[in-house]
């Protein structure tokens, strides 16, 4: 008598975490299918459906990045203004100084 295979339900957590573990990693999606003992054509169905998460993810990530980047710049700005408002005080005094020898 043949064998009758019940169909395996995974829960929705399983089915993301098994495809963050694609984003997340270089290994190739077969290994990662036998690695959690699943078959690779599930691995595949459940990355179509759950990639745009990570996707989304990974752009806030790069967003993040770009952000340190505007960051590092408004630093050095800042630096520069800095430097100016201290030359404006110097300025500024050696004017009052000047003014008040005149009198």
């Amino acid at each position: 008598m043949a064998e009758v295979l019940k169909r395996r339900h995974y829960s929705e957590e399983f089915k993301r975490e098994s495809v963050r573990m694609i984003f997340e990693s270089n290994k190739p999606t077969a290994t990662i299918a036998e690695s959690i003992g699943i078959d690779q054509s599930n691995l595949h169905k459940w990355k179509k459906k759950y990639a745009h998460e990570f996707v989304q993810k990974l752009d806030a990530i790069e967003d993040g990045f770009i952000k340190l980047s505007e960051y590092e710049l408004l630093k050095q700005e800042i630096a520069s203004i800095k430097e100016t408002i201290e030359v404006l005080r110097n300025v500024i005094k050696k004017s009052v100084q000047h003014n008040l020898n005149l009198e």
